[in-house]
């Protein structure tokens, strides 16, 4: 198997929640939830794995039946798989919303939050697994941030606004040292 992802937070979740990994899987504009592992179809676990197909179900079967791993990593490639159906999901929302055009438009703060507001609690509504409350607040937060350079750049340009945007960005990201 040859992982071409940076998986070291997808290992690592593999091999400690493996039990309960939630797997998404995201078709004609759908994101599908299974619940574990080993409700993931059989032919996208054959698309997963290819080659390693019959020493992934060796493993399967250990997890079903409650036994250790064969190979601790085994679902590494499964919680990839997972993760890059996330990656197009979201791809698929911005398209969906149009999100690049809203931000590169929008004249202030305000307007384009109430639209991204609107939005979000669509996609809670839709999907409250993936935009809970925490995610919600982490998107709506991060658009805000970045909409303050943006808004500086299209606006401004001044090294003394950038530097007291700067300084409130480390300031609020609890960067632990003094800036000169």
């Amino acid at each position: 198997m040859i992982l071409t992802y940076d998986s070291v937070n997808y290992m690592r979740t593999a091999q400690l929640k493996v039990r309960d990994l939630l797997i998404y899987q995201f078709d004609k504009g759908n994101l599908i939830t299974h619940s574990n592992i080993q409700t993931l179809p059989d032919d996208i676990l054959r698309d997963i794995y290819n080659d390693e197909y019959d020493d992934m179900m060796i493993d399967m079967a250990n997890l079903k039946a409650g036994n250790m791993l064969n190979n601790i990593d085994t679902f590494t490639a499964a919680n990839v798989y997972s993760h890059k159906n996330l990656d197009r999901f979201f791809e698929f929302i911005i398209n969906k919303y149009d999100l690049i055009n809203e931000f590169f438009n929008a004249t202030d703060w305000e307007t384009l939050s109430k639209k991204l507001t609107v939005i979000l609690l669509t996609m809670k509504a839709n999907d409250p697994t993936i935009f809970n409350a925490k995610m919600v607040k982490c998107i709506t937060e991060n658009l805000r941030l970045t909409y303050i350079f943006h808004y500086w750049y299209q606006n401004d340009r001044s090294e003394e606004k950038l530097d007291e945007s700067v300084k409130a960005f480390i300031t609020k990201i609890g960067f632990p040292f003094g800036l000169e």
